[in-house]
């Protein structure tokens, strides 16, 4: 299997991993009527259910992700730290049709951040905006390399 067929085949199979892990989340986003009090702008993605979160997008364009998304994604696809932030980054790029510009992660709850998004935030499920996965050629089309 050639190179590009190999990215293009790992990008497709962790891009399902992560609906499917993060299905029962939801999307949460703020309003002009209604701002989030401690980050306005950004987008969450929440699981409503156990307060859980998985990433924060800030309004510039920062992506936050929660440390535990990354251990669980790096034992299931045994690849570099710097090839994880890339494939997050496409993800949440995919999902929201927003850029993210730098990432990082973090150990910490964000129990205060978590529940004011839930408190203001409007929010869609994950579900409702899951596209079908042949949009990972587009992402390799686009430049994306594991190199």
């Amino acid at each position: 299997m050639n190179h590009s067929k190999h990215q293009s085949k790992l990008l497709e199979v962790a891009f399902k991993w992560l609906y499917i892990e993060y299905e029962e989340y939801h999307l949460y986003f703020d309003t002009p009527e209604k701002r989030f009090e401690y980050t306005p702008r950004s987008i969450w993605l929440i699981n409503p259910k156990t307060n859980e979160w998985c990433f924060e997008l800030e309004n510039g364009g920062h992506l936050w992700y929660f440390y535990e998304v990354k251990k669980q994604f790096l034992e299931i696809f045994p690849i570099e730290s710097s090839q994880f932030e890339l494939i997050i980054k496409m993800w949440v790029e995919d999902v929201l049709k927003r850029g993210v510009s730098t990432t990082c992660n973090s150990f910490g709850s964000f129990t205060m951040k978590v529940e004011d998004a839930l408190k203001r935030g409007v929010s869609t499920t994950l579900s409702l905006i899951m596209r079908t996965f042949g949009v990972v050629e587009d992402v390799i089309k686009r430049g994306a390399s594991f190199t």
